[in-house]
């Protein structure tokens, strides 16, 4: 993954977004997956090379930031085609810099969302949206709670078993303590996501071919967000990876990758 060096004009760019709790890093084993020849993969801190909770008062929109540090990450690439894969939060981020893009007149080439935490696309008037959505903010406020009583691992290592497959004891000693040492940025993180509004009636409106890609061993939450968000966004298609959970560009890093180059190949783009 190369963030830094200058962009050669005749490169398609692949711009990957992590997840919250996470870093680059973490998409190391799918940018590898992804890698060939003409394609420029880019993954930036959405974090900006510091903690989020190093940024500004603490009601600045995380999200946001994100957003920029994404748009600027894009705007290296001029002139070759480019493609957004955002996991998670970074699904988030990525939908809403593809958004912006369109609404400027200069729409990416392709999106792929793993599992996007868009909580804006749940109903709390529906039975099944309102279970998944008290599912999510009780895990979010437990959080915040441990965090804000000098408990961060208890909180951290519940929202950690929540979203993943794996058991807290199941992770390896140092990253368990570099998770509990970014748990006020984990906060902030959770708390931005709970929040941010789509832009009203603009996902039917997004011109850019979009995949969603999900695992059926997920919590119910996302499935939920998953089939409201191929049923809003018109150039969509939802692939479910059987085996896969929400973790799954890091645990299943190739059947991802290809999921997305069989996509990628249908869209001519590959």
């Amino acid at each position: 993954m190369n963030s830094s060096a200058p962009p050669d004009i005749g490169d398609d760019l692949l711009l990957l977004l992590h997840a919250a709790a996470t870093g680059p890093a973490s998409l190391g084993g799918l940018a590898g997956a992804l890698e060939r020849p003409g394609r420029r993969i880019v993954a930036p801190d959405l974090c900006g090379g510091r903690r989020c909770d190093d940024h500004g008062a603490p009601g600045d929109d995380i999200i946001e930031h994100g957003v920029g540090v994404a748009r600027a990450a894009l705007d290296q690439s001029r002139g070759a085609r480019r493609f957004v894969f955002g996991h998670s939060m970074g699904g988030l981020v990525a939908l809403l810099l593809a958004l912006e893009a369109d609404r400027d007149g200069d729409p990416i080439d392709a999106l792929i969302l793993y599992e996007p935490i868009l909580h804006d696309l749940l109903d709390p008037a529906v039975a099944s949206d309102a279970a998944a959505l008290a599912w999510d903010g009780a895990i979010v406020s437990e959080l915040a709670a441990d965090v804000g009583q000098g408990k961060p691992e208890a909180g951290v290592s519940r929202f950690v078993e929540a979203w993943n497959e794996t058991a807290w004891t199941g992770l390896p000693r140092e990253v368990r303590r570099q998770l509990v040492a970014g748990a006020g940025t984990l906060v902030r993180q959770t708390a931005s996501m709970l929040t941010k509004k789509l832009p009203p009636g603009r996902l039917a409106g997004l011109r850019t071919p979009t995949l969603l890609l999900g695992g059926d061993r997920s919590p119910a939450f996302t499935g939920l967000v998953l089939q409201r968000a191929v049923a809003s966004i018109p150039k969509s298609r939802c692939v479910i990876l059987e085996g896969a959970g929400h973790m799954g560009p890091l645990n299943a890093a190739d059947r991802v990758a290809a999921a997305i180059g069989a996509w990628l190949e249908e869209q001519a783009l590959d």
